[in-house]
């Protein structure tokens, strides 16, 4: 199998040239390709569009924290209020 046809794909060549000159499987390039295909990866789509329907169903930024001394919300309240 050539370079050009790895895992039943066909790859520019250009790639092909490119992964030649990175240093061979250094730690880092390994750490970043797998950062790289997680984040390119359909998974990570899914993931976040869960994280934002959580957010807004379950309404995490209305979580609030109240003061002993303050019957004012402290933090988390994005809408604007009278004085």
């Amino acid at each position: 199998m050539s370079d050009t046809h790895r895992a039943g794909l066909l790859r520019h060549p250009a790639l092909v040239e490119h992964e030649s000159c990175r240093v061979p499987r250094a730690r880092k390039n390994r750490v970043a390709d797998k950062i790289t295909a997680f984040a390119g990866s359909m998974a990570f789509v899914y993931l976040h569009l869960l994280w934002f329907a959580a957010w807004i169903i379950f309404r995490i930024e209305a979580v609030s924290v109240r003061s002993a001394h303050d019957d004012r919300v402290v933090g988390g309240d994005l809408s604007c209020r009278r004085s």
